[in-house]
């Protein structure tokens, strides 16, 4: 059975809560490669060491449907591996803090287990 990355062990971010943060693959970037989700509002200040930050610091995101967050989310998750160069894992790891997120995910992806099997 799959676990969760322990870094994310005790972390979980709800979806309409969740601001998804990186850090391109670009010269003169500032801070490491990488993502990670926190909560919003940041008061703890934990996006500040990235450059980019989707989700819910939009105001839209709170006016979206969750099937609409879902997307948008996807999306943007997959612009930054894509076009900024976050490698893919990491994304997912990151990821992994939502619950939302891990219940669109197979036991073997570090997904909820199937409580009908």
């Amino acid at each position: 059975m799959a676990t969760k990355p322990a870094a994310l062990a005790n972390t979980s971010v709800p979806l309409v809560r969740a601001m998804l943060c990186w850090n391109a693959d670009r010269p003169n970037q500032r801070g490491p490669v990488g993502a990670r989700v926190v909560w919003y509002p940041d008061r703890a200040w934990q996006a500040d060491a990235y450059r980019v930050s989707v989700g819910a610091c939009f105001s839209e995101w709170g006016g979206m449907s969750d099937r609409q967050r879902r997307l948008q989310l996807m999306l943007d998750a997959w612009a930054a591996v894509v076009r900024d160069g976050v490698p893919a894992a990491a994304m997912h790891e990151a990821l992994l803090a939502i619950p939302e997120f891990r219940a669109m995910m197979s036991s073997d992806c570090g997904g909820e287990p199937d409580a009908s099997a």
